[in-house]
Order: structure tokens, then sequence, then C-alpha cells
């Protein structure tokens, strides 16, 4: 077999994208694998109901803020407002890094990527508190150890939400 003869083999449909979506797809697996391993490892102690910043009390700020919890979850969507614990947030992460495996062996369909982007994202927003910026600058000050996910506060007054650094 020559170089030209395998060539030929890999791209005998033409125009086929059959490579880039494998590749994609697994990368993509990748990255969620490390992101939901990362979050079985941190989301019990940051957010957890003892953790450094509750998520739950996060939620009930949140509710507080918009009036009501439907409203709060149009505004900050997640899965977490269907109930939130200890044991729930270490399923949730372990559930999703199983899911990204299922992706990074190749496995994938769109109903599965849909389900992890909105795990995903339910995590992002449990920690979205943490991100907070005021105006375009950012809370974060340099050389801090804190952890990101606690570098501002978020304090709801009556209809605005007031953003400070902590």
């Amino acid at each position: 077999m020559t170089a030209q003869s395998i060539l030929e083999k890999l791209f005998h449909g033409g125009n086929s994208y059959w490579l880039t979506r494998f590749v994609i797809i697994r990368l993509l697996g990748f990255v969620y694998a490390v992101a939901f391993l990362v979050a079985a490892q941190q989301l019990v102690p940051l957010v957890g109901e003892h953790g450094l910043t509750p998520a739950n009390h996060f939620f009930e700020r949140v509710e507080a803020h918009f009036g009501s919890r439907s409203a709060a979850a149009l505004q900050l969507p997640s899965l977490f407002w269907f109930g939130i614990s200890d044991q729930g947030l270490s399923i949730f992460a372990w559930v999703g890094f199983g899911l990204s495996l299922i992706v990074l062996g190749g496995f994938a369909n769109a109903i599965l990527l849909g389900i992890l982007w909105a795990m995903y994202m339910s995590i992002i927003h449990v920690g979205k508190f943490g991100t907070a910026t005021v105006g375009r600058r950012n809370c974060s000050r340099p050389g801090s150890s804190r952890s990101f996910f606690v570098r501002c506060s978020m304090v709801a007054h009556s209809r605005d939400a007031v953003r400070r650094c902590s």
C-alpha cells in the first residue's frame, strides 16, 4: 500500500466530513469529561449545603429578587431549581461525567449532547454569582488565592441587582 492509496481509502467519499466529526465529537466529549470531573470534585465543597457559598441560599435570593420561582427560573435556568442537595450535586456531576465518556467513545447524538449542555449550563448558573462583574471591570483581584466561585457576592436590592466586590 502506498501513501496515495491510503489517502484515497481515507477520503474515498470526496467531500465527506466524517474525520472532522470524529475528531470534534471526541474533543467535545473530552472537554465535558474534564468539566464534569472537576465539578464532581469541587461542586459540593463550593456550593453544597455546607459549602463556601451554598447554592440553596443563592437560589432563595434570586427567587426573592425576581418575585417568584418561575420568573427566577426563566432568568437563571438550571436543573437545580427542582431540588438541590449535596448528594444530588455529586450524583449530577458523576452522571454528567459518565455521559461525557459515552460521547468521548463516539456514541453521540443530538439528544445526548443537548442533555450534557443543559447539565453543564445548570452547573454554570449555580456558580454564576462567583463571576459577577461591576460595570465592565471584573471583580477578581490579581494575586487573590480565593476560589473563582467566591470572588464577588451579589446583593439584591428591591428591583436592581447591585453587584459589589467582596
